[in-house]
């Protein structure tokens, strides 16, 4: 089974569609959307456990998380791909906080 992390903000929340229409019919893919408008998504808090949480007491990010169906923690580990996806939403720290939980594979796509 693979499991495809789109992890971004509202560009990511865009091509959800097409990440389900991937997944359709494809026994051995798992796709799964996780993310905030980008403002909102900068604010996003990573624990020790590698979890990403809404940020606290953050009303838009709560509304925001229940209109695109977003649970408000995120354990990135289980997945085997992630893509970032968007702007403005600080992808270097992001990076930087994910590559804590495992190492990263750079290079060209297959």
């Amino acid at each position: 089974m693979t499991r495809i992390l789109l992890l971004g903000n509202s560009h990511a929340a865009a091509l959800r569609p097409a990440l389900r229409l991937l997944s359709e019919g494809q026994a051995d893919l798992s796709c799964r959307f996780w993310g905030l408008p980008g403002a909102t998504f900068a604010k996003v808090v990573q624990d020790r456990d590698g979890h990403l949480r809404l940020p606290a007491g953050n009303r838009f990010a709560q509304r925001k998380s229940l209109q695109w169906q977003v649970s408000p923690e995120l354990d990135p580990r289980p997945f085997d791909h992630i893509l970032l996806v968007g702007l403005r939403f600080h992808h270097r720290a992001l990076v930087q906080q994910l590559s804590r939980l495992w190492a990263w594979e750079w290079g060209p796509m297959p």
